[in-house]
């Protein structure tokens, strides 16, 4: 009844994150003839966008991201009174 539509939405100024929402008809060639029925298919998704310009860059940024998360830990854990 709606139609095929697809909504991006985003998350934070800079489109790093975002949102899509979408709902889309599907008609299958093979099998379509008079009376039968499409299906649709609806369903939503959360993305996260990150450029790199070199793989050093992409490689380093991991690197960090883990060596942030290790840090993290400890403090999390006394933070807790747990090891």
């Amino acid at each position: 009844m709606l139609g095929d539509w697809t909504v991006d939405y985003l998350l934070s100024p800079d489109g790093k994150f975002k949102v899509k929402m979408y709902n889309r008809t599907n008609i299958n060639q093979l099998t379509n003839s008079i009376g039968s029925q499409t299906a649709i298919s609806t369903g939503f998704s959360l993305m996260n966008t990150q450029s790199f310009n070199t793989w050093r860059g992409l490689i380093t940024a991991a690197r960090e991201r883990r060596r942030m998360e290790l840090k993290q830990k400890p403090k999390q854990a006394q933070d807790d009174g747990t090891k």
